[in-house]
């Protein structure tokens, strides 16, 4: 019986895996993870991240557009209210490993009575996805709650299926938390996530290789690990 008491782990990777590869990180702030306030906004931001070439000229944002805007919608409907696009941008980065990059951030409301719904913006045509469109600096404010998914496995390389959902969930003060119930909306999670990959395995256990909880300081910060088997190659 796992302790979740103190931090921890149990579960064993398979030897030469390499971390940090595929998965998700995946915050949350404290004030976003109950009910939300009425009348107040919030905002939830996908990012999706995919290796790209060393050089290459990448132009095919629409998919990844596509999939942080699924992500972030459906982050959206899961906090309940209204939302819209409140920020947006797409690009490509990196010197080691180059990746191509699409986020959205949704703002969600309760409106209170009389309260005015913002239109947000506009979702980018065909064409606006063919080139880059990086927001200047500090144009997405920070969000509330945030969905990095990342795939930076390299394809020369045989391609393992063992996906990490990092969780990472601010709280006013660790002290004399236990590690429970953040374990379990970590693998809530990614759970779902499990379903994004892979629809068809809507409904069925989570095939978990290994978990780990511990705390981060400064802010405090609970952070669970979740390697699962998604027994698939994306």
């Amino acid at each position: 019986m796992a302790d979740f008491s103190q931090p921890g782990s149990e579960g064993q990777l398979p030897e030469g895996f390499e971390d940090w590869r595929w998965g998700v990180v995946y915050t949350v702030h404290g004030d976003m993870r109950g009910s939300l306030e009425r009348g107040r906004e919030y905002s939830t931001m996908a990012m999706v991240r995919r290796r790209i070439a060393r050089g290459e000229e990448f132009h095919d944002f629409a998919e990844l557009y596509g999939r942080a805007a699924r992500i972030a919608a459906a982050r959206a409907a899961a906090w309940g209210g209204l939302s819209w696009i409140a920020g947006h941008g797409w690009g490509a980065f990196g010197e080691k490993v180059p990746f191509a990059y699409a986020a959205v951030r949704r703002g969600v409301l309760h409106p209170s009575e009389g309260q005015e719904v913002p239109a947000g913006l506009e979702t980018p045509s065909a064409s606006d996805l063919a080139q880059p469109n990086l927001p200047p600096r500090g144009a997405i404010a920070q969000p509330g709650e945030v969905y990095n998914d990342f795939d930076f496995r390299d394809p020369a390389q045989p391609l393992s299926t063992i996906c990490l959902f990092s969780y990472g969930e601010m709280v006013a003060s660790h002290r004399r938390l236990p590690f429970e119930p953040f374990v379990e909306r970590a693998e809530r999670l990614a759970e779902a996530h499990r379903d994004l990959l892979d629809p068809g395995s809507a409904g069925k256990p989570v095939a978990i290789v290994r978990r780990e909880w511990m705390w981060a300081t400064n802010p405090d910060v609970a952070v669970v690990h979740v390697y699962f088997d998604a027994g698939m190659v994306t």
